[in-house]
């Protein structure tokens, strides 16, 4: 199980929001490309970063400072949020990034997300499942959709995209532990890479979650509040978890 810290941009600063609520927002780092160094410096080999301005408007919006953390650093780069066309696409993976991440566009226009992987390789694409009570949110999470996670891995399965995102919105930024149950049905689903988000409070919910054949954990809110040291959490998953 491999760790990403999370790096969510809004005004060019790292912030972290409550259940995906935009007026619970707190400012942990006025520099990105500081905090990616401060991690990288801490053996962190891959982060997970969010456009959140993008991924409310539609617009991505922060591609100069993804070039820049691609430029400055030897991270594996993984990029979510305003990603609505083929063109940004490759504008990040021309900048360094080397997996982009689709949420909204995975439900509106499933022809632009195949011709995307088609394009720059169905392994360089991830499908965000940003959900509540197993329903999708779309636009930042501002939005629900009627589309369960089932019926996204079923529909990108067949084309060989086999990355997938699991968020539970209602967990995320609180640190009250992870959706565990939820994690185990969905890795049930045969050749899957699944990562999961939100929630993560303490070293013991990652203990939790060491059994699972979990490709890798987004870890934000308790690395920047402190309640999980990064370096113990890197010694946990370097134990064969």
């Amino acid at each position: 199980m491999k760790i990403f810290p999370a790096i969510d941009i809004k005004d060019k600063k790292c912030v972290r929001l409550v259940k995906g609520d935009f007026n619970k927002k707190t400012i942990y780092s006025a520099n990105p490309i500081e905090l990616v160094k401060k991690w990288e410096s801490l053996g962190i080999n891959r982060v997970h970063i969010v456009d959140l301005e993008g991924a409310r408007y539609g617009k991505f919006t922060n591609i100069n400072v993804i070039e820049q953390i691609c430029k400055l650093s030897t991270l594996d780069v993984e990029v979510g949020g305003g990603i609505r066309n083929r063109d940004v696409a490759h504008s990040l993976i021309d900048a360094g990034v080397d997996t982009v991440i689709v949420g909204t566009i995975a439900i509106r226009d499933k022809e632009e997300v195949l011709t995307i992987a088609q394009e720059i390789g169905a392994s360089r694409v991830a499908i965000a499942l940003d959900a509540r009570n197993d329903k999708v949110a779309v636009d930042g999470w501002e939005n629900n959709t009627e589309t369960t996670i089932s019926n996204i891995i079923h529909d990108y399965q067949k084309y060989n995209i086999n990355k997938y995102i699991y968020t539970d919105i209602d967990k995320d930024g609180t640190e009250e532990g992870p959706n565990r149950l939820k994690l185990i049905e969905l890795l049930n689903t045969k050749n899957i890479e699944l990562i999961a988000s939100g929630g993560i409070g303490s070293i013991q919910d990652i203990e939790n979650l060491s059994s699972l054949s979990l490709f890798g954990l987004i870890i934000g809110k308790a690395l920047y509040s402190g309640t999980v040291d990064i370096s113990e959490a890197i010694k946990l998953t370097k134990k064969g978890y």
